[in-house]
């Protein structure tokens, strides 16, 4: 059935390889992009380029403000997702923060805001002004 042989096979390859191209889809494509009009263009200008990207301040209360957080808040925290059946990762997600921010606390000794502990402990309807209060007495 094949009536070429090897050495015309190989030289065909070689000749055409990865370069096929259909000329009449490339030239349908190219009509159809300049057929579609324009909704944006995009301002670059100097001034564009120096303008900041988000202006937005976003202000987070300190919810612990001078007050001592217990050392053992860690374990806390894994008690607390143990005791409710719930990895860190799906913590991460009903909360919506950032799973490395969780992570880089728990695991690898990273400073946390106040603002996001308090929104992990508030999930877990744990106050920890009660239980420092309760571990004073």
């Amino acid at each position: 059935m094949n009536y070429l042989n090897d050495d015309e096979i190989k030289s065909i390859e070689k000749k055409y390889g990865n370069k096929i191209e259909d000329i009449l889809l490339k030239q349908k494509f190219d009509n159809y992009e300049k057929s579609i009009s324009w909704k944006s263009v995009k301002n670059n200008n100097k001034t564009n380029k120096l303008k900041k990207k988000s202006d937005k301040y976003i202000h987070k209360t300190d919810p612990y403000k001078f007050l001592h957080i217990p050392s053992n808040i860690k374990e806390i925290i894994i008690k607390l997702c143990k005791k409710n059946n719930i990895s860190l990762q799906i913590l991460a997600v009903k909360i919506n923060l950032p799973l490395s921010l969780i992570h880089c606390y728990m695991y690898e000794n990273y400073p946390i805001d106040n603002y996001y502990l308090h929104i992990i402990l508030n999930y877990f309807d744990f106050d920890l002004n009660e239980y420092i209060k309760s571990d004073k007495i």
